[in-house]
């Protein structure tokens, strides 16, 4: 992996505020998804076998955000 995809600063920034450790990995993991679905072109099987991920287990991840967004 090339470079830093977060910084050192923003994570400390973002612990200062209150935000915790599992907060920012579910945002973190999240994006993830996200950025593997639109490779896939909306695929979720594809977003899965990508991040060697189950799919059931990215379909937890966003159903809980949706359910989070509500």
């Amino acid at each position: 992996m090339k470079g830093v995809i977060i910084s050192e600063e923003k994570l400390d920034k973002a612990l200062e505020t209150g935000t915790s450790y599992r907060e920012i990995l579910d945002h973190v993991f999240l994006v993830i998804i996200e950025k593997a679905l639109i490779k896939s072109r909306g695929s979720k099987n594809k977003a899965a076998a990508m991040l060697k991920l189950n799919r059931g287990t990215m379909n937890k991840v966003l159903a809980r955000r949706k359910k989070e967004a509500n």
